[in-house]
């Protein structure tokens, strides 16, 4: 099955049975190849209209009689995990799932297991330790959320949680050492302690950091790159990397860095090559290629 960003391929072991006014659909789905791939709209570019997409269950094709009647115990799982492939998140969900109710009103019930996944944020990147997405067996889509994830900032050790619905998500930030939730809101996000964001110069430093963000998600739409092409496990928006304050000098003027990585797929090669940008205490501007060896 293929959709706009999804991609199903499964093998089906179902029974159809039962007179034309009763009928039961029931056994199995196998996931054998699964792929969802989608660039979320961090900033609405001018002239685009945003679709509003249905949060129940609903199957069109089988309102009218006889298949309004039709009975449904269908199990869904997944011989290996879907991949999740986006613009702000990637990583991998098992369904262990099942389909209820009739063909006038199906319930979808059972979970969504979340497995090894990174959310990338402004100044930081989470990574997921547990995660599962429950779907109550009701006609909603909307799931309940428990979801757990981790990163380290400015010598913080910040864990999140996110409750709630995937419509009405909760989020809890905890810390070592510790910070209120308002504070570890804005070092997650911009990448400064709070003290520093309200300074001026912290606030420019933070501004940039989510500028640079979102600066990526509008340039690969302006320019009509795809990062998340058919197969690619390297997207162009995590090539990108920018670095604020890596170097401070006496006056308290700040470093500033853009980095591109030119060779795609990193992973086991033993030259990297950077195109980098980069402003210095000095002040200066300065343009290079960095080359990175990795020593076998």
């Amino acid at each position: 099955a293929r959709e706009q960003g999804f991609r199903l391929r499964a093998d089906a072991d179902l029974k159809l049975e039962g007179a034309l006014g009763a009928l039961k659909l029931s056994g199995e789905v196998t996931v054998v190849d699964g792929r969802f791939s989608k660039n979320f709209e961090l900033v609405s570019l001018p002239g685009k209209r945003s679709t509003k997409r249905t949060s129940k269950v609903e199957l069109p094709f089988l309102r009218k009689a006889p298949w309004a009647d039709l009975q449904f115990d269908v199990q869904v799982r997944a011989k290996k995990p879907i991949r999740v492939e986006t613009n702000i998140a990637r990583g991998t969900v098992e369904p262990r799932l099942e389909l209820r109710g009739s063909g006038a009103a199906p319930r979808l019930g059972g979970t969504l297991m979340i497995g090894a996944s990174r959310l990338k944020l402004p100044a930081s990147t989470l990574e997921v330790t547990s995660g599962v997405l429950t779907f109550r067996g009701e006609s909603s889509l909307v799931p309940d959320l428990d979801i757990t994830a981790t990163t380290r900032v400015r010598g913080f050790d910040i864990t999140a949680q996110v409750g709630g619905t995937s419509e009405d998500p909760e989020l809890l930030f905890s810390s070592t050492p510790p910070l209120s939730r308002e504070e570890l809101a804005i070092l997650v996000l911009t990448g400064q302690l709070p003290e520093s964001a309200l300074s001026a110069q912290g606030s420019t430093a933070a501004m940039q950091t989510v500028a640079v963000f979102l600066g990526q998600d509008i340039l690969s739409r302006w320019l009509g790159i795809d990062a998340l092409e058919e197969g690619s496990e390297d997207p162009i928006t995590e090539r990108m990397e920018y670095f604020q304050g890596a170097e401070v000098s006496q006056a308290g003027i700040e470093s500033s860095e853009f980095v591109f990585r030119l060779t795609p797929n990193p992973r086991g090669k033993p030259r990297i090559f950077y195109l980098r940008a980069e402003k210095d205490v000095f002040e200066k501007i300065n343009f290079g290629v960095k080359l990175l060896f990795r020593f076998q």
